[in-house]
This record gives structure tokens, sequence and C-alpha cells, in this order.
């Protein structure tokens, strides 16, 4: 198996991260607000913010008596914001980071046993599951290979 599910999946952190950035990560946070009318999720209204210097912004208006969907869906996007992603897209590429190749001083009939110094103690080959699982939700880009499925 080869490391191009490594420069596979440090392309999709990268598109996900001009994604966050462009979605303004640096200047807004996002949240949920239930507006003046009530405190509470049940609540018939309320509002997806995105909040920076210049004050908030609605992004979606939730009201009505049945919104339990549309709120729910306000919470997910809520709870992704932008900031958030890109926490997340860091920590990935230092897990990246520490699952780097060694020559395992073996070899079978295609040359040298490449490893996981992170994985040593299961004596996987790099790449190793942890790094295949990191790329698995992107197996619907059309660049991904199948032989890179843990």
């Amino acid at each position: 198996m080869s490391a191009d599910v490594i420069a596979f999946y440090r392309a999709r952190l990268d598109e996900e991260a001009e994604a966050a950035e462009a979605a303004g990560a640096a200047t807004w946070s996002w949240e949920q607000d239930y507006g003046d009318m009530c405190n509470d999720p049940t609540c018939p209204y309320g509002e997806l913010v995105a909040d920076n210097k210049e004050g908030p912004t609605v992004l979606m208006v939730v009201h009505g008596y049945d919104v339990h969907e549309q709120w729910q869906g306000a919470d997910h996007i809520a709870r992704h914001d932008p900031a958030h992603v890109l926490r997340e897209i860091e920590a990935k590429r230092e897990l990246i980071e520490l699952h780097q190749p060694y020559d395992l001083d073996a070899r079978d009939r295609h040359g040298p046993i490449i490893g996981c110094t992170e994985c040593i103690h299961d004596d996987q080959r790099y790449p190793c599951t942890t790094l295949r699982l990191l790329a698995l939700p992107h197996d619907d880009h059309p660049d991904y290979q199948e032989s890179w499925r843990p």
C-alpha cells in the first residue's frame, strides 16, 4: 500500500481548512441563540448567530411550533463552526506527524518493510490503520483508492 493516502488526506484537510477560512473562521463565532422569546431548545423561535467585531449576524432563523428538525440542523451547524473545524484539522495534522514511517530492518519479496513509529507495538506497515482510518470519511472522493481502506 502506498503512502499516497497521506498526500490524499492532507489535500482533503487543506480543502476543509480553505473552506473554513473562507467562512470567516478568524473573525466569526457561531452559536445558537434562543432570542428574547424563551430560553430552551423547545422554544418555537431561535436563531443561528454568527458574531464578530461588528456585531451579530443571523445566519438561520427557526420559527413555528414544529421546529425540532430545523433546530437540530442549527445545532449541528453551530457545533461545526469554522473555528472549530480549523482546530480539528490542526489536531488531525498533528496525528499524521506522530505516525511517521520507519524501516523495520526486515524485508519481504517487495523490498524493505516500512512500519509506523506510533504503531510499532502492533508491527503495522506504513501507512498504518490509524492513518487509513483518518482518510476513510473521504472514500466518496474520486481520488480515493480502495486499497487504502482499513
